[in-house]
């Protein structure tokens, strides 16, 4: 979830590497929650700078770890969703991941 209201700022590359381990692992990125549609168009337009045509699966077992970072970062920004509040339906999300709460498994967040 991003909280900002007009930008992403400089933080479009720290959300999409918040997916790199994910992708690298062969998961599914996360989809990202901005509260803001603003922030998100900004993110969607952002997060182009950071792909390359023709990177795929393929380029994470790179030994150059160059290659390997830059192919998953590029597979985090195409394959993540941005979703705003609206999108948040039970039948689309049961479970919300929020890095950093500190609190992994509970069913609620503490206060």
């Amino acid at each position: 979830m991003f909280l900002g209201t007009k930008s992403v700022g400089e933080y479009a590359l720290n959300i999409l590497g918040q997916n790199v381990s994910r992708v690298t692992t062969g998961k599914k990125p996360y989809d990202i929650l901005f509260l803001h549609e603003a922030t998100k168009q900004d993110f969607d337009k952002k997060k182009t700078e950071f792909t390359f045509p023709g990177a795929n699966r393929s380029y994470l077992q790179s030994s150059n770890t160059d290659v390997a970072a830059a192919a998953a970062i590029s597979i985090a920004a195409t394959e993540m969703k941005t979703i705003l509040p609206k999108d948040l339906t039970p039948e689309k999300y049961n479970k919300i991941y929020l890095p950093g709460d500190g609190s992994a498994g509970l069913l609620i967040l503490p206060t």
